[in-house]
Parts: C-alpha cells; structure tokens; sequence
C-alpha cells in the first residue's frame, strides 16, 4: 500500500452550465494530446510536466497504445513520471468479440514506458495460466480539463487534515454538490501524488460535512520507478470527506475476504466541474417538478452522459447505464459500497445496486462484495434531479444491423476516437423501431481493427436487465454481469457471468443499429 503517511488533495466538480458561463469558464474544453512516450519512457513529443500539471488538476486523462484506448479511474504520480490504472477491460478475443471464460485485465500504465497486466477471473480470486504480463509500450496520452481550457483549476474548498478550512467555502460546495457534477480527487506530497474521480459523492447539511466515495482502485506497490499491481489484489476503496477524515476498506478481488479496514486523517483540496445542467426532475409518483422528460430523453439520445441527485437531494452519482422505454427513462447506477455513516465503510460490505427511473421508482439490490451472497433487495420510490453533461458531444456515426453506413462517416469516428475523445453509443431494440426500447452506454475501451477500418467499443459496468411494466426495467432474479462490445460493423458481442461466481449465463451475438458519439 503507498497512501500511507502521504499528504492528500481532492478535486471535485459540480454545477451548471449557466454558472459556467457566469464564472467566464467554458464547458467545451477539448481533449489534448499532453504527451506521447516511447518504449523507453522517453518523451517523444509533449511533456511529461504539462501531464503532472494536468493530474494534479484533476483533469480526465485516457491513455492509448497501438489500437487501444481506454479510460483512467486512478493515477499516480512518482519522482516526476505518471502511472495510471485502467481497471474496466474483460478478455476479448480480438477486437470484436469476448474470450470464453471471462477475466478481468486491469491496467497499470507508466510514462516511463512500464505497463503491467493483472488478470483475474470474473467471479473469483483465481487467475488464468498467465496471471500477469509486465512489458515496456510506447504510449500516447490525452488530457481533457473539468471546467476551463486553459486555467489551471481553482480549489472551492480546502481543508487541512485537521478538517479546518484553509481555503474556499464550505457551503460553495454543499451547494455545488447538489447541482450534481462529477468529482476528481487528487493529492500532492513533494514529488509524490495521486488523482482519482469519486464514484459517488453525498453531503450532510446540518454538519456541513462532505464525503467521496471512490471505488475502482486495485491494490498497488511501488516498484523501481514506476507502480505495479500486488500479487494478491484487492479493491481498496476510499471515503474522504471535508472534515479531513478517511476510511480506508480492502477487499480481496473475486472473494469476500476482508484485507483490513482503516483510518486516517489527510489534507484535501476541492476542485468543481461547472459543467452540468439540470434537465428535468420528477417527484417520487414520477411527476414532473421541473425541466423536460423530453428534453432529458433528447439530450441522452444525442450522446449525452447523465448525472443524478437524489435520497433527499444529498447524493449524487453518475450513470453506467441508461434506458429509455415506452418514453421513460431509467439510469442503472453501480457505483456504491454500504456505508455504516457518512464517513465510514460498513464492516462487512456489500455492493449496493440501483434502478433509477423517471417514473419515480428506485430498486436496490445487495450482494457481499466479491460474493454471490445477497444482503437483501427493496423498492422505493424518490424524488430524483437528472443532470446533462453540458459538454458538446458529436452524433459521428451510424450503422445499420448489417453494418451498413446510414449516418455521418466511420472514418471521422475512428478519428475522432484517435485523438483520444471519450467515446458513447447507443443500441436500438430491432423489434421497437420508435425508440421505444434504447440502451445507451460508455465505451469504457475500445480497439480498431487491423485495417484500422471498423472498432470495437467495450461497456464493462453493467447488470443485466429485464422489463418490468410499461416502463421500467428491473434486475433478474439471478443477477449477471453483462459485458458487451458493441461494432461498427453492426456486430454486438455479449458474455454474461453470475455477481460473485465464476459461472456463465450464456454468450450471446447479435446484430443492432448502433448510433456512435465522441465528446
């Protein structure tokens, strides 16, 4: 574990689009390509500071090599050179389809040219016959800013580990939080630091105490260097909250095996994403309160990423999913682990998963973490805020079942996602041509083919669903991991694995009209 002893700070994002334009910040920040390293770690075009200079102002950084290209959850900065983890990859078999038994590949990439493969079967704490390859890729390395284009990020909150305030507002915050953007944390301790997005974030009012909670972080060590994985990984998940507390809960990958919780007290600095706006609200009967449910459905069917606030306007998450049936629209969100309080893990944890609809209804369900064991499941119904990313996102392409071109241009997609822009689509239902039924998802990877021609997009953080109603959509009665790469050429590859069992629910091909976005 290399946290330990270190000095943290944590960016975080939230508010509209019209505060944007009011603070003079501009919510089209471009994604640049800071720096491009070979085998060696030498630079070859760019500069490794501007990069440290991004991480450390918690702007989203993607990595590519050769005909990869993936997002980041983590990075860490060691003795001027960055390593990331990008953790959301399972086996393919080239670049359009899934190997037969399912494994997660996490990633650590380093400027110095070191990348490290770990790999772990789905469901379970065992490995395949090659657990791990370290090797030396020449990498490329693209940045894009939270809030400006050019201005360095400005903290809207500091505390010291103490939890005194040494900068900022609290209430800035508070308040930025419940105009539901994402957050990004990031630390710095001489010539040490890391960077990382929280995967949910919620506030107490009363207290005027906030909390993170980021949780797609694998075990890591410092080796020579650069960083590499631990032999025996675990999910380390941290809560970090204002108050300059943090919980520190280990799991192990694959298996419900406790590997130590604990605590600690850390200095933290609060960035926030102006880069939101409110696009509809709907009370717990599923009743309109404010916005547009159409200009909500409109804005996800142009590509748009989806944030939500809800439990009493004091929580806010991001979407992993989103459905849209029969005019109502339903986000899957993942992203959470049991809390005992506000600032602390549970004990004995357990993922917790939500189906948020617009018709006001929320379905949980509970597994043990790393285990098919289930914590019990309920239906509620909340009042929910829907945030649209106000970024601009571009309708690049579209492609028949078939793979037939019917709009915009496969060349100026594959472009597009060259220059290291994050990447989402949208698949149809065949049988519902009206957009009565329409899933739409992250590419959280994605690879070109050999010609460089066609690409394959992986969605990882996804439970598979089923119809419930008119409406809504629901968890089965067995849960499964529904990994998906979807193609250019019309093609939808689908493996599906049992929630804490190395057990397959089937591998399922198909065609589908897939309309592709690049931000």
């Amino acid at each position: 574990m290399i946290w330990s002893g270190t000095v943290y700070l944590i960016c975080i994002s939230f508010i509209t689009v019209e505060s944007c334009q009011q603070n003079g910040m501009t919510c089209g920040s471009e994604w640049i390509k800071q720096l491009e390293t070979n085998q060696q770690g030498n630079v070859v075009s760019g500069s490794k500071e501007s990069l440290r200079q991004d991480v450390l102002s918690c702007a989203k950084v993607r990595i590519s090599f050769g005909n990869y290209y993936g997002d980041t959850q983590f990075a860490y900065i060691l003795n001027g050179d960055v390593c990331v983890q990008s953790l959301f990859h399972i086996s393919k078999n080239g670049w359009d389809k899934h190997q037969t038994k399912a494994y997660w590949w996490f990633l650590v990439v380093c400027t110095t040219g070191n990348v490290h493969m770990s790999r772990w079967y789905v469901g379970s704490h065992a490995q395949p016959s090659t657990p791990e390859t370290k090797v030396k890729y020449s990498a490329r390395w693209f940045t894009r800013q939270i809030s400006s284009d050019s201005n360095p990020q400005t903290p809207i909150f500091c505390n010291s580990d103490s939890g005194s305030a040494s900068c900022g507002n609290i209430k800035h915050l508070i308040r930025a939080v419940g105009n539901g953007a994402e957050i990004h944390v990031s630390h710095v301790n001489g010539k040490q630091g890391a960077a990382l997005e929280f995967s949910n974030i919620a506030y107490n009012k009363a207290k005027t105490i906030v909390s993170g909670t980021h949780l797609w972080h694998v075990s890591q060590t410092i080796v020579a260097n650069h960083i590499e994985f631990q032999q025996n990984a675990y999910w380390w998940f941290n809560l970090c909250s204002t108050d300059g507390t943090r919980d520190l809960s280990r799991w192990s990958v694959g298996e419900h095996t406790d590997r130590g919780h604990s605590n600690d007290r850390v200095s933290m600095k609060w960035f926030a994403d102006t880069c939101w706006t409110l696009a509809y609200k709907n009370d717990k009967h599923g009743e309109a309160i404010d916005g547009s449910l159409e200009f909500l459905r409109s804005a996800i069917l142009v590509g748009k990423r989806v944030r939500l606030v809800y439990s009493d306007n004091t929580y806010g998450i991001e979407a992993d999913q989103l459905v849209i049936r029969n005019g109502h629209v339903t986000a899957q969100v993942l992203g959470h682990v049991s809390k005992a309080n506000l600032q602390k893990f549970q004990n004995n944890a357990y993922w917790y998963w939500q189906n948020v609809a617009t018709t006001g209804n929320v379905e949980t369900i509970r597994y043990n973490v790393g285990s098919h064991t289930s914590r019990g499941s309920s239906n509620d119904r909340q009042a929910t805020k829907w945030f649209i990313d106000s970024r601009p996102w571009v309708h690049a392409y579209s492609n028949s079942e078939t793979g037939t071109t019917t709009h915009g241009s496969k060349a100026s997609l594959i472009q597009g996602v060259k220059a290291g822009k994050m990447l989402r689509f949208t698949i149809k239902s065949p049988n519902q041509p009206n957009n009565d039924y329409v899933a739409v998802f992250n590419a959280d990877n994605a690879d070109l083919s050999p010609d460089e021609n066609d690409l394959g997009a992986q969605h990882i953080q996804s439970i598979g669903l089923t119809k419930d109603g008119l409406y809504n959509v629901a968890f089965g009665s067995k849960p499964f991991w529904n990994f998906m790469i979807a193609t250019t050429a019309g093609k939808v590859d689908e493996t599906r694995w049992t929630v804490g069992v190395h057990q397959s629910q089937g591998h399922i091909n198909s065609n589908s009209a897939i309309d592709w976005f690049v931000s």
